[in-house]
């Protein structure tokens, strides 16, 4: 790989940490074409970004981003999957695709500030994803619109049965 090339990876991939609070280090080695490329595209539909990248070219991205990342991890091959938006859909991805296959492992999972190591991963991927937290939010919030909405009605239909009842009695 020419200089050039490198620095401009370089540069990429430092834009893109200093702009993603959530990173996965993911170790893919073992995954042939056609398993990346269905690992990509999962990614790809829930808006996280993914790049198998050179270990020296993160170490010195983290660098650049003022980021921290432990020498030991960076081993062997490694992809980071970056996302902005939901913490938790990277691990669930993940999660999924590990059902059909044995690869990939999670290296790291950096938020923020925060790494947390594999260990952590299975916790991240059971956690409820955004757009799940935002529809038991909906829930909640309307749960009570609801309740107003069935007690108004119970009246009114009580109110109806009474009105009929006293109709029925005058023409009686």
């Amino acid at each position: 790989m020419l200089r050039a090339q490198r620095e401009k990876i370089l540069q990429e991939l430092t834009e893109e940490l200093r702009k993603h609070n959530v990173v996965y280090l993911v170790d893919f080695q073992g995954l042939n074409v056609e398993e990346m490329t269905q690992l990509r595209r999962k990614f790809r539909e829930n808006n996280v970004k993914f790049r198998v990248v050179k270990n020296t070219l993160v170490r010195l991205a983290h660098q650049r981003a003022e980021r921290k990342v432990d020498d030991k991890i960076l081993v062997g091959s490694t992809a980071v999957a970056l996302t902005e938006d939901d913490p938790i859909s990277p691990a669930k991805v993940i999660k999924e695709f590990l059902k059909e296959h044995e690869k990939p492992q999670v290296k790291a999972i950096e938020v923020g500030d925060e790494i947390y190591g594999p260990e952590k991963f299975e916790e991240f991927a059971s956690m409820p994803g955004l757009e799940e937290l935002r529809a038991k939010l909906v829930g909640s919030l309307n749960s009570p619109i609801y309740g107003i909405v069935f007690v108004l009605s119970g009246l009114l239909r009580g109110l109806v049965t009474q009105l009929d009842q006293l109709a029925k009695q005058k023409q009686g």
